[in-house]
């Protein structure tokens, strides 16, 4: 049900983006998000966690060196921490995947090449697909998980963004990458104080 709603949300926010309007293109996108957390509840002492970032996206050019984005993303959230426990390393991840829709207005940087610059900001919407602690052990390959009921979670996450991205223009289409840091405005549980940041580097490419 989480990921339908999310699915819904991500059609609505790219349709009405670039409904009536000229020159958008449509692609997709990929890449790595190091996800962490923050927050007054966090205890321990979390690390970045590697995942994955992918999906759709909608650009739309603006005005001038002004155009806008909209993006319908799978995303690894996250943070772990390693530990020893009777001489075993063990490893506890907080693993938090969310459908996501950012929102990003990119700031060109005049140029006569086909190589142009940006500065990328916006927020972001995500729904949560998947919420769990889950404990590997590297020794013995053992994995145990589990998940958080819908119940302790928020249903939506806020977040904001911003970061820097360079546009390769082609005949058909455009190469896009893009670095950015992404950080949590709302908590990820109903009654904790624990939210996500992390960065994001992605590769991706859209006509025309």
């Amino acid at each position: 049900m989480k990921c339908i709603k999310g699915v819904v949300l991500g059609i609505v926010l790219l349709s009405s983006f670039s409904y009536g309007l000229k020159g958008f293109g449509i692609g997709a996108k990929g890449g790595i998000h190091m996800g962490d957390i923050y927050g007054d509840d966090t205890a321990w002492d979390w690390k970045y966690k590697p995942g994955y970032a992918g999906g759709l996206v909608i650009t739309q050019k603006i005005a001038g060196f002004l155009s806008g984005a909209t993006e319908m993303m799978y995303i690894q959230k996250g943070a772990q921490y390693k530990m020893e426990i009777y001489g075993q390393s063990i490893t506890s991840k907080l693993v938090a995947n969310y459908l996501e829709v950012p929102m990003a207005l990119k700031f060109h940087l005049p140029t006569k090449s086909p190589v142009v610059p940006a500065l990328i900001i916006g927020p972001t919407i995500a729904i949560p697909i998947k919420v769990a602690a889950r404990a590997e052990s590297e020794s013995q390959g053992q994995v145990s998980e589990i998940e958080y009921p819908e119940e302790m979670l928020q249903q939506v996450e806020l977040s904001l963004f911003g970061g820097l991205g360079i546009d390769f223009v082609l005949p058909f289409g455009k190469i896009m990458f893009d670095a950015r840091y992404i950080g949590g405005a709302t908590t990820i549980f109903t009654t904790d104080d624990v939210k996500n940041h992390g960065f994001t580097i992605s590769f991706g490419y859209t006509i025309p």
